[in-house]
């Protein structure tokens, strides 16, 4: 029986996402069973890498994506129970081959020049209190999909550094996480980093102030979503105000290439190529993020003293 979250006797919930597209229904559902298309946008996150894209696109077929997420491989499959093109996919989900599948449906509707599309999960009602997380992956999904339909690849949004240190990975993540460490270095050339609170767990924050060399002080927040020490840390990145949504995500990653030396790639995600251009020309975020990864070789030259 499925029923709303709040029915204390159903055996599923259905959570429902939709949103509305510019593009014709037929494009939109061919991009749920295109492997081109799919590898931009389904199941993607901040720094992962895609390894693999495979769509059987009939009935009894089905789809995996695989992603790699620091030394974790995220798996997503799907079984096709329906397709009935342009206006309605149906499949059978999991993120496990031994565990069970939920049922999942889209359903594609002319609207306004364009496409509407309802998506519904068919969701153990044991995982009722994981709703909410589950309900924003399926929103965050179909927002990049829309992106993808506006010509945006994942490439165009991002910005990829890369540094290498002389030093143990275990000593660059401690130089990252803690407050008495990370005040040194943390910021551009001329600037000053001051924090207030530093929590480096999952749904923890780190605020604090960063004051350039005209004395103009901004007021920064990181909201981590992804904890795994000493390999990985994923955070939303906001300025002062904690009810405004996050500017970009960014994923870090330490990789241990022998015991004295490690290298890091942050991989900052933005909601659109657009805003990811505005940063890079307007306030030098490519520069300056060169310059921050720079101050921590000599910091850690420092702390190996």
């Amino acid at each position: 029986m499925a029923a709303n979250a709040s029915d204390p006797n159903a055996t599923s919930i259905n959570l429902v996402v939709s949103r509305q597209f510019g593009a014709s229904p037929e494009t939109v559902f061919d991009a749920w069973l295109d492997a081109e298309s799919v590898a931009q946008w389904m199941f993607s996150t901040p720094g992962g890498v895609m390894e693999k894209v495979e769509i059987i696109p009939r009935i009894g077929g089905g789809f995996e994506v695989f992603e790699r997420r620091g030394s974790q491989l995220a798996t997503h499959f799907g079984a096709f129970v329906e397709i009935d093109r342009p206006r309605r996919l149906v499949f059978d989900f999991t993120t496990d081959r031994e565990q069970g599948t939920t049922r999942v449906s889209v359903d594609f509707e002319p609207r306004d020049g364009g496409c509407y599309v309802t998506l519904t999960h068919e969701l153990d009602a044991l995982w009722a209190a994981h709703g909410e997380s589950v309900r924003k992956g399926w929103s965050g999904l179909l927002e990049d999909l829309e992106r993808t339909l506006q010509g945006e690849t994942r490439a165009g949004r991002e910005i990829v550094q890369v540094r290498e240190y002389d030093a143990p990975r275990d000593l660059v993540w401690e130089a990252w996480t803690k407050p008495e460490h990370v005040d040194h270095w943390w910021g551009p050339d001329g600037f000053v980093t001051r924090t207030e609170s530093m929590d480096v767990r999952p749904n923890g924050v780190w605020r604090y102030t960063m004051t350039g060399p005209d004395g103009t002080a901004f007021p920064n927040q990181q909201f981590y979503m992804d904890v795994a020490a000493p390999e990985r840390l994923i955070y939303a990145h906001g300025a002062g105000d904690e009810t405004a949504p996050p500017h970009f995500h960014v994923t870090v990653i330490f990789e241990a290439l022998e015991p004295t030396r490690t290298r890091v790639t942050m991989t900052s995600l933005f909601a659109s190529q657009a805003a990811r251009d505005f940063v890079v020309e307007k306030h030098g975020a490519i520069e300056g993020g060169k310059q921050t990864l720079a101050r921590l070789v000599r910091y850690l030259e420092a702390m190996g003293k």
